[in-house]
């Protein structure tokens, strides 16, 4: 009853709920049963929630916030922007078109200077015919 939005239900009506919905299961052991137990529930609804009051009680205490409290609040809110200088910036524009993406083959690898690199590939010793 404490998973769903109950808040304004009493303790003693989720109590009484769940004490028929524990009967009714029991009388219903080895059958289908979801459905008959929502039928019960909502044919017995009247006296089930006989003690739950028309006007809405707040049970919940209200929360009081020390300074020390605030402090740590509004510490973790504080998000420090990357200052960066103009040229930074500027070179951060040159790197993206105009929608802010990367051009088409930014990060493809160069194959001769690639090749150049790793050196020449070492021909085995194959007998040729």
């Amino acid at each position: 009853m404490n998973t769903f939005y109950n808040k304004h239900i009493v303790e003693a009506v989720k109590n009484r709920v769940c004490q028929h919905i524990l009967d009714e299961a029991e009388q219903c052991l080895g059958e289908a049963m979801t459905y008959t137990l929502f039928e019960s529930v909502r044919e017995n609804l009247a006296e089930i929630t006989a003690n739950q009051p028309d006007t809405i009680v707040d049970n919940s205490t209200p929360e009081f916030i020390t300074e020390e409290q605030e402090e740590i609040v509004t510490k973790k809110q504080v998000v420090k922007k990357e200052h960066l200088s103009k040229s930074q910036k500027r070179k951060q524009w040159d790197r993206v078109d105009g929608k802010g993406e990367r051009p088409r083959g930014w990060d493809w690898v160069d194959i001769v200077k690639h090749l150049s690199q790793t050196g020449p590939k070492e021909e085995s010793s194959l007998p040729v015919s």
